[in-house]
């Protein structure tokens, strides 16, 4: 009997530690898909999943005390993709769009 209380407590202890590492993981592909699929000059929406994922995962190893687990990880390693892809399409959108001739009338279509 007081092994099933022993292995419910420790299964609702470790509920959280799930929770922020699926949230991590989640806001980590959403930050990738945004930086794919979204355009360039939002590109920093998937900078704000991608340091929400970052906390996520951080809060995760918190609560584990220990090693993170490999979903934990999964959503650091795209959280931090999806950050340093945003910022890079980010720059270059502007790069680009700092070097276009905005005389042209074709180009400047919604003024």
């Amino acid at each position: 009997m007081n092994e099933n209380i022993d292995n419910k407590a420790h299964e609702s202890s470790a509920q959280p530690t799930r929770l922020f590492s699926v949230l991590s993981l989640i806001c980590g592909i959403l930050s990738n898909l945004l930086c794919i699929f979204g355009l360039p000059t939002f590109a920093l929406i998937p900078v704000g999943f991608g340091a929400a994922g970052i906390a996520f995962a951080v809060m995760s190893n918190k609560r584990l005390g220990k090693k993170m687990d490999g979903m934990g990880t999964a959503g650091l390693f795209f959280s931090v993709a999806g950050i340093a892809i945003g910022l890079l399409t980010f720059i270059v959108a502007f790069a680009i769009l700092g070097n276009v001739d905005w005389s042209i009338g074709w180009l400047v279509w919604w003024s």
